[in-house]
């Protein structure tokens, strides 16, 4: 048997990854099993099967039973195939009948040695969890097949390109042109911007009615300057913030709250073909989703911004109904609470001034940290943040601090008053802890990566992911030019996140079935930290072996895939799975708001719908390979992490 068998085995996945001598002895304990023509190898519905199948000669087909009792066949079989590795592994059953069709040989593996060598070789358990992602996938686009006729999209102007909106043909002006030639083409034309073109045609700025009724402003306060001498290259805004056509609506929704600003040109093959303008935006949005953020603006109130917070949050359900993504749902919640809490910190200072405390003694930073410092917060998420304050003489120290630790617990209110929960771990700005000088910043993550204690390394995995939201952000800047550039990670600190991620129980095990939980959460999955945190850790880990500074999970696995770590498909694969398991939980913090419910992150599987699950089951799975590939890559050699 061997010698029919190896080379087969030695070249078919997952096999292929097993040491020579267990792949000898996986053919020993195997059986090897013949089928005549149109025998029944496994039937529908059958439950008690102790093997996974090989084909190893011959064509057998995949069949199931309809409700008419007519048989469909949907997938032929041949020479190397593994069959029955989700089904035959969960003990859920076939949902379908495997029949040969000629005269057919099957290798019947034991499942006891298939579970023997997942605990023993993460490479073999890596790719046997990418084999079942793939497996999930095929049966979640086969019910899709199935139901798309029941579907109805409704119109969705989040997922319109931007060349569908935008407003052409378009006026520019050369950076020679004076202030007053581009004002007439403004007022001529009836329109709110020019797009201002070097020698070549480039688009290289903007001149916006507001950048010319500030310039004609500044030179009221200068009436000895000519203003007939300023240029478009004198005023223009630059560098020019734009878009590809490709790009959707909430693209550049995004780019419009992020920078304040109301025109985005639109640039294909470095020319300007459009404009895409809020009043394109707001034309194709029956609710107005701009006013909100001019109301956010004008809020003096902690009770103001916490009417803008409700209109916000009612904003992200109508953009969930309109089947936006998570990533695109995530960046909008996200720059929305970007500037809640800027607002609320202008207003602790303006407190602080009026109590008598007075205005910032020294320059300070504001940091988000966890999913709000890599932009990936949902709904109602608790609180993590943190401040940096320059470093200042020892005996300036406690005033300094006391300064700040009022401020910190006036923005810390706010925060909790406009909906977000104080963190239960006290990762908040108003705990010493979590505020100190840039000099103490750095003695802290010393001391994280020095001692390696399973409490310092989670402290560091909440700290890592900062972000600065408001003041000095050279501090942050320091700080992260600390972590990166002085190199002060060793390898071992790696092993030990590495390690530390392998403790967190994943919602679902290596054959494919849902983990619930047993305790007062009976019958439930936790979506964030069975499965999310696994794939924001991961994504972290390889993002701190690999010296790539950005934040957000789904620009570091852009980066991962652009450095070859990922291939297409696993790039493909982790970002719909990110996507699914931030919308189930979205979904599920939805449902809970609206039934009144305590906010969290479980959910019943059997609550949903069969895709549902295969698309959630899908999402898990591709966690659990990720952190198996992850670990492997930043574990130390010769540990258990790595393998063979």
């Amino acid at each position: 048997m061997e010698l029919d068998l190896f080379p087969l085995l030695s070249k078919t996945p997952p096999f292929h990854l097993l040491p020579i001598e267990k792949l000898k002895e996986l053919i020993e304990i195997s059986l090897l099993k013949t089928y005549s023509d149109d025998q029944v190898v496994v039937q529908q519905n059958e439950k008690d099967i102790q093997h996974i199948f090989v084909l190893v000669e011959g064509i057998a087909k995949n069949i199931l039973l309809n409700d008419a009792k007519e048989e469909i066949t949907l997938k032929m079989y041949r020479r190397g195939d593994v069959i029955g590795l989700i089904h035959a592994m969960s003990g859920d059953g076939f949902t379908y009948t495997i029949r040969a069709v000629n005269h057919t040989r099957f290798l019947l593996i034991p499942i006891s040695f298939f579970d023997k060598m997942m605990a023993e070789h993460p490479p073999f358990t890596e790719e046997v969890a990418k084999l079942i992602t793939l497996r999930l996938r095929e049966l979640y686009l086969q019910i899709g097949k199935e139901t798309s006729g029941q579907l109805k999209l409704s119109k969705n102007p989040y997922r319109k390109k931007v060349v569908e909106l935008m407003t052409y043909p378009i006026i520019t002006s050369h950076l020679n042109e004076t202030i007053i030639e581009v004002s007439e083409k403004i007022l001529k034309n009836q329109i709110g911007s020019v797009v201002v073109v070097n020698q070549l045609d480039e688009p290289i700025g903007i001149i916006t009615e507001k950048d010319l009724i500030k310039a004609f402003t500044n030179e009221r306060k200068d009436p000895s300057s000519d203003k007939l001498l300023l240029t478009a290259e004198k005023i223009m805004t630059s560098p020019l913030i734009s878009i590809e056509p490709q790009s959707l609506y909430f693209d550049a929704l995004h780019l419009m709250i992020k920078h304040n600003i109301k025109h985005i040109p639109i640039i294909n093959n470095g020319m300007t073909i459009g404009m895409i303008t809020m009043k394109n935006l707001i034309q194709s949005l029956s609710d107005h989703t701009f006013s909100l953020i001019k109301e956010l603006d004008q809020a003096n109130s902690i009770r103001e911004i916490v009417n803008v917070k409700k209109k916000v949050d009612t904003m992200i359900q109508n953009m969930l109904e309109e089947h936006v993504t998570a990533k695109e749902l995530c960046a909008i919640v996200s720059e929305f609470n970007d500037r809640m809490t800027q607002k609320l910190i202008q207003n602790a200072e303006f407190e602080m001034n009026k109590e008598g405390y007075g205005y910032p003694p020294v320059a300070y930073c504001w940091l988000s940290l966890g999913s709000e410092g890599r932009k990936e917060q949902t709904l109602q998420t608790d609180q993590d943040n943190a401040l940096i304050y320059a470093d200042v003489p020892k005996q300036d120290q406690a005033k300094v601090d006391t300064y700040f630790s009022k401020l910190t617990e006036k923005v810390v209110e706010g925060l909790y008053q406009c909906g977000f929960p104080k963190c239960t771990g006290g990762v908040m700005a108003s705990n010493q802890e979590w505020r100190n000088s840039l000099s103490g910043w750095k003695h802290s993550i010393q001391l994280w990566i020095n001692k390696n204690t399973p409490d310092l390394i989670r402290r560091f995995t909440i700290f890592i992911d900062f972000r600065p939201i408001y003041g000095d952000k050279h501090l942050a800047d320091s700080i992260r030019e600390y972590l990166f550039t002085e190199n002060i990670i060793p390898a071992i600190f790696l092993h030990f996140l590495a390690e530390d991620e392998t403790t967190i129980e994943l919602a679902i095990n290596r054959f494919g079935r849902f983990q619930t939980k047993k305790s007062e959460h009976h019958g439930l999955i936790d979506l964030k930290y069975g499965g999310l945190i696994h794939i924001v850790n991961s994504l972290r880990l390889l993002a701190l072996k690999f010296k790539i500074s950005e934040l957000n999970s789904w620009e570091r696995l852009d980066k991962l895939y652009e450095m070859d770590i990922f291939t297409n498909d696993e790039h493909a694969e982790i970002a719909q799975a990110l996507d699914d398991i931030m919308l189930f939980r979205i979904k599920r913090n939805i449902e809970q708001m609206k039934n009144g419910e305590e906010v969290s992150h479980y959910i019943q599987p059997n609550s949903l719908s069969k895709r549902e699950r295969l698309r959630l089951k899908k999402a898990l799975m591709t966690a659990r390979w990720l952190q198996i590939k992850a670990t492997r890559h930043c574990a130390m050699p010769g540990s258990h992490l790595r393998g063979y």
